[in-house]
């Protein structure tokens, strides 16, 4: 596990690489247009220009400031559609001189206007950290189109198909706003196979998705929390940043207050925040609220949207017919 330092460095690496990027396309495209559209070059120098004199005329504190600064704009703004006609002329987007960075808030420095951390370098250290947590789980292993409904009984087949179906909808319609997830079923249903698809496509779409078992990363918590932890990571951070979390096989993990307490603070951080969790677990409604508090209980129950697995073991039932080969 990457220590913060280095996930900050390789965050600060990629930004250094996109200025760089964006800087060479740009002057390429320079080049370009000074032998195919030297007008367009020419009134992009002469934009430049007014913007030199704007500065110098604000920094100089001249008698004649508020005077000359209306005549400077309105020369700038005139410059930059008459460069935008030109362009758009010869088949060129109005903005095809500009840099084409990333970010245009902080031209791939890193730093916004303020000073601060830009967004897209804060989203970066989040989406390594992820990487880091993920980089052992199976994500991206399974998919919707091997999720087999032929090892299904006849009898819930249809149930099965609706589930997978809804899966399918909920990856290719996610956004920040999308419901949490509560998978309900008994061992070798499909749940952590759906709950992984969904995952992959979220991924895809340039979200951070944090997987791991409760087990796992509560244990990670409570090793962090007594400085036992093998990265200055917090584990539980990343469980609240993520814009997706799956935890898998709830039920699983140590039944003592520290985890409950920290099952809770996710679980309540989460829906505050409104930020969706998908969690898969072999237990019943009536073993939820037998094993975890009101406050827990209630808040999977009717806050979640539930999907129930039923059928029998799909990964016995693919031995099963190996072995009849």
């Amino acid at each position: 596990m990457k220590q913060k330092r280095e996930i900050y460095q390789e965050a600060y690496q990629i930004i250094n690489q996109r200025h760089s990027q964006a800087v060479q396309e740009g002057e390429r495209r320079r080049r370009e247009l000074m032998e195919s559209l030297p007008e367009a070059v020419d009134l992009q120098d002469r934009i430049a220009k007014t913007a030199i004199a704007y500065t110098r005329l604000v920094l100089s504190h001249d008698a004649t400031l508020e005077e000359m600064l209306p005549s400077l704009q309105q020369e700038n703004l005139r410059l930059q559609q008459q460069m935008g006609r030109v362009l758009a002329l010869a088949g060129y987007p109005e903005n095809y001189l500009d840099i084409p960075y990333t970010c245009p808030l902080c031209r791939d420095t890193g730093f916004d206007e303020t000073g601060e951390r830009c967004a897209c370098y804060q989203k970066l250290v989040r989406d390594i950290t992820a990487q880091e947590f993920n980089k052992n789980s199976p994500m991206g292993a399974r998919r919707f189109e091997d999720f087999r409904l032929d090892f299904y009984p006849e009898g819930v087949r249809e149930s099965m198909g609706k589930v997978l179906t809804f899966c399918q909808r909920y990856s290719q319609d996610f956004s920040l706003s999308s419901p949490s997830l509560l998978m309900m079923g008994a061992t070798g249903l499909g749940k952590s196979h759906l709950s992984l698809a969904i995952a992959a496509e979220v991924v895809q779409k340039g979200y951070m998705v944090l997987n791991g078992s409760v087990q796992d990363l509560f244990s990670a918590v409570q090793n962090e929390y007594y400085g036992r932890g093998q990265s200055d990571i917090s584990t539980m951070d990343s469980m609240r940043q993520a814009d997706l979390l799956v935890l898998d096989d709830l039920g699983s993990e140590y039944d003592t207050p520290f985890q409950n307490s920290t099952l809770f603070s996710i679980l309540n951080y989460r829906l505050e925040q409104q930020k969706p969790t998908i969690i898969s677990t072999n237990l019943t409604f009536q073993q939820i609220e037998r094993r975890y508090s009101d406050r827990v209980a209630s808040r999977l129950l009717t806050l979640y949207t539930c999907l129930k697995f039923t059928g029998v073991d799909v990964r016995q039932e693919k031995l099963r017919r190996n072995a009849g080969r």
